[in-house]
């Protein structure tokens, strides 16, 4: 779901790598791995989604 929003909304700037989701606790962590299509540039992005 998630790699398929950001695919379909970004899919002309960046391209998806990867995207892990873990329940933790309260806690919801997402790591996306993404290239930047105008540096060729992998990133990575974590987040940490609280109630």
């Amino acid at each position: 779901m998630i790699y398929n929003a950001l695919s379909e909304t970004l899919g002309d700037l960046i391209r998806v790598d990867d995207v892990q989701v873990e329940n933790v606790d309260a806690r919801l962590n997402v790591a996306i791995v993404y290239t930047l299509y105008a540096r060729m540039d992998q990133r990575h992005l974590n987040l940490e989604v609280t109630s």
